[in-house]
């Protein structure tokens, strides 16, 4: 982690949850130091490439040629020692209009944190726009806004900056779709929990508990359905999808590219699979397909296939949601992946791939039972 990337995580560090609206003025200077740092950086790498240009302009130029070279590469190289010797002082590049400009977009930008640190979030993913398309605050604008997007409660603004912060999606944006997803799951499981527990359906959450629960689960939905446009698109250059510890729900995943992804940990509830690709997966223990419709995939891997099979398969009181499937369209599923449906077997045992080889096949077990003779001798 360099100088600038150590100046953005203090900064956000003091951010954090908006609670302290002194931290937004340090917050911004910070974030600004770090954008000058860069600007600095970039600056001395074309004066670099710039020079060598020149010397091997030079080393090809008539004799006649080199003297006027010569002159050019003292030129470019002041500055560039310049740099150097100050320690990565500015060197004034624009001229006074676009000085003018970066001047005005400091201002901006340090309304948008300011913002940002207080309670005014709906002002802030207006101001943060603007800078998702700028050359200098691009990167700490979308951290801004993820935080911004973790932090607010109002699902519709968290579809406005979230359309602001990740479009165009493409296969590209999946890895910081998942982060986000990771992040929101992680605020929403204790919560779920603590629904789970509850006796006799009594909803244990105070209003303000239920609505930060219900806005992130409406979220989770929302990501759900913009990961499986991406999805749909066949994947670059054969590329894999890392959905481990991801929950998604209330969702369509039909006709989606997970070919070889890691599903370790992955639950998707009352996820619709219709056609979804799941080949060559070899990586999901622990995930969990109690709720969807996994038989309705165009096809499944061996080993996940027996897993579903024997841990989740169809049933009628499943909680599957609006996807209602039915037995029929269960046996007519396993038909096609070249299954038949059989009763289930204790998903505690471990899966195919897991199971040594010479541990008898489940079938044998009924033969270990006669552990009741003891109690009848004595």
């Amino acid at each position: 982690m360099g100088p600038a990337d150590e100046l953005r995580a203090v900064a956000l560090s003091l951010i954090g949850d908006g609670k302290d609206p002194d931290a937004s003025a340090r917050a911004a200077e910070l974030l600004k130091a770090a954008a000058e740092i860069d600007k600095d950086a970039a600056e001395s790498s074309k004066l670099q490439l710039e020079r060598e240009k020149l010397q091997a302009e030079m080393i090809a130029a008539p004799s006649n040629r080199q003297t006027e070279l010569w002159k050019t590469i003292a030129v470019v190289d002041y500055p560039l020692i310049s740099i150097l010797v100050l320690g990565g002082a500015v060197v004034q590049y624009f001229n006074g209009e676009a000085a003018r400009r970066e001047t005005a977009e400091d201002a901006r930008w340090s309304t948008a944190i300011h913002a940002a640190a207080t309670c005014d979030k709906l002002t802030a993913s207006i101001l943060l726009k603007a800078f998702l398309r700028s050359d200098r605050y691009r990167d700490d604008a979308r951290a801004v806004a993820v935080n911004l997007m973790l932090q607010h409660e109002d699902v519709e603004m968290f579809r406005d900056v979230f359309g602001s912060t990740f479009q165009p999606l493409s296969w590209e944006s999946v890895p910081q779709i998942v982060a986000l997803d990771r992040s929101l799951s992680a605020i929403m499981n204790p919560l779920a929990d603590r629904i789970l527990r509850s006796p006799n359906g009594v909803d244990p959450l105070t209003t303000t508990e239920r609505r930060e629960y219900d806005s992130r689960r409406d979220a989770v939905a929302y990501l759900c359905g913009q990961l499986a446009t991406v999805l749909r698109k066949p994947p670059p250059n054969g590329a894999t999808v890392d959905l481990s510890q991801v929950q998604v729900g209330e969702c369509d995943f039909s006709d989606v590219h997970l070919s070889g992804a890691d599903l370790t940990g992955f639950v998707p509830s009352r996820v619709e699979f219709s056609r979804a690709d799941l080949s060559a997966i070899t990586k999901f223990a622990q995930s969990d397909w109690a709720t969807s419709d996994w038989w309705q995939a165009a096809q499944i891997s061996p080993e996940l296939l027996r897993y579903l099979e024997d841990c989740f398969p169809y049933t009628p009181d499943g909680e599957y949601g609006a996807i209602a499937p039915s037995p029929e369209s269960y046996v007519r599923g396993l038909a096609r992946l070249g299954r038949s449906a059989s009763p289930a077997r204790d998903c505690a045992t471990p899966s195919p791939r897991e199971r040594p080889a010479s541990k008898p096949p489940p079938a044998a077990k009924p033969k270990a039972k006669p552990s009741a003779k003891p109690t009848g001798a004595g």
